[in-house]
């Protein structure tokens, strides 16, 4: 097993509580894994889940942070 990670990595805006950085990952990780399928639009579910997780990471991380992670070219 390789001892490099695959988790990527972020940088919290200054001042930010670890704690909470950690539970509003986690609720992005979460509603990530809990999207709906295949009842529902992937498409749309995927941009819904999408704009959630920029509302809810924009205070914690820096813009580029947010881009690279949830805002990507497919998004």
């Amino acid at each position: 097993m390789s001892s490099v990670s695959t988790i990527p990595l972020v940088s919290p805006r200054s001042g930010t509580p670890g704690r909470e950085l950690a539970a509003v990952l986690r609720h992005v990780l979460n509603k990530a894994m809990n999207v709906p399928m295949p009842d529902s639009s992937p498409v749309t579910d995927y941009v819904l889940w999408g704009t959630d997780a920029v509302t809810a990471l924009n205070p914690w991380l820096s813009s580029e942070d947010v881009d690279g992670r949830i805002r990507t070219p497919t998004y």
